[in-house]
């Protein structure tokens, strides 16, 4: 598979290099939702395959409130449990991901992963469409994009109204996208919604969806992001997702940070050594299916 990197941009992590064996293939169960031990190539790869397919699927970022609001709430559990893929997006999930057995897991930020992708877009010519936000938002999304990397096929995009989309609506906006040709879709609707939507378009839509929340916010210049130095000790101030969804599932505070945590000790504690608690989800089926 070509890679298609490029040196423009170095994602973040905070966390080491994952060793071969410890990739996407490797997943655990934190509380109740399934968390996959990936990278940001790694990431980029099943990315690429799955759009060149035209693989109709979504990747979650999952912070401390996916997991959270997933462990109290079925039916969004299962939607983050049947994404293609749940990168570790915030550290206390990447602690985790250590708890119940991986040696050495990294850390997916998900505004991190779009730029990773777009950048990988440039080279292979997969064109991105961008979902949520405001016209503005959008606007100056698009000028950074642009701006950043020049070679990216932007093939459209569109702010939905803040209420809820009538079917008709939801079915317009689908078509709209599908019409685009865009390959890889950037959902910035906040969680829960994002996911919910995403999931809805699951076999409507021939492309890789990539719910990134507040991302749209931040290279858009409207929203600053944590100070790095906080994310790696998994603190993020407020509520990142708030500019778009203000009761949605934004930064992980102290409060949610502490009571994973807490709720991660007692159900290790209660397996005996802590890698008793890791289950392994089936295998997501083959990109060539």
């Amino acid at each position: 598979m070509t890679s298609g990197r490029s040196p423009k941009f170095r994602p973040h992590s905070t966390g080491h290099a994952a060793p071969m064996g410890t990739g996407a293939g490797a997943s655990r169960i934190i509380l109740t939702t399934r968390v996959d031990a990936t990278s940001y190539g790694e990431a980029c790869d099943l990315i690429q395959s799955w759009a060149e397919a035209q693989r109709s699927c979504y990747v979650v970022a999952a912070n401390v409130h996916v997991v959270m609001t997933a462990d109290q709430d079925t039916a969004y559990r299962t939607i983050v449990n049947q994404a293609a893929l749940v990168t570790p997006d915030g550290m206390p999930l990447v602690w985790g991901l250590r708890l119940l057995g991986i040696a050495q897991p990294t850390r997916v930020y998900g505004p991190d992963l779009m730029l990773a992708w777009c950048q990988r877009a440039e080279v292979v010519g997969l064109p991105i469409y961008l979902y949520g936000g405001t016209e503005l938002t959008l606007q100056r999304l698009t000028a950074y994009l642009r701006q950043r990397f020049p070679g990216l096929t932007i093939a459209g995009s569109h702010a939905p109204p803040f209420q809820p989309l009538t079917a008709a609506e939801e079915a317009a906006d689908v078509e709209r996208i599908r019409q685009s040709r865009g390959r890889v879709v950037f959902v910035g609707l906040g969680c829960p919604k994002q996911e919910q939507w995403m999931h809805r378009q699951m076999g409507q839509l021939e492309a890789v969806m990539i719910g990134v929340g507040a991302a749209f916010n931040f290279f858009s210049g409207e929203v600053s992001q944590a100070p790095r130095w906080m994310m790696g000790l998994g603190l993020r101030v407020g509520s990142t997702d708030s500019a778009r969804n203000p009761g949605g599932c934004g930064g992980a505070t102290c409060s949610t940070t502490r009571c994973l945590c807490c709720a991660l000790a007692r159900r290790s504690y209660s397996a005996g050594d802590g890698t008793k608690a890791a289950r392994r989800p089936p295998e997501p089926e083959s990109p060539q299916d």
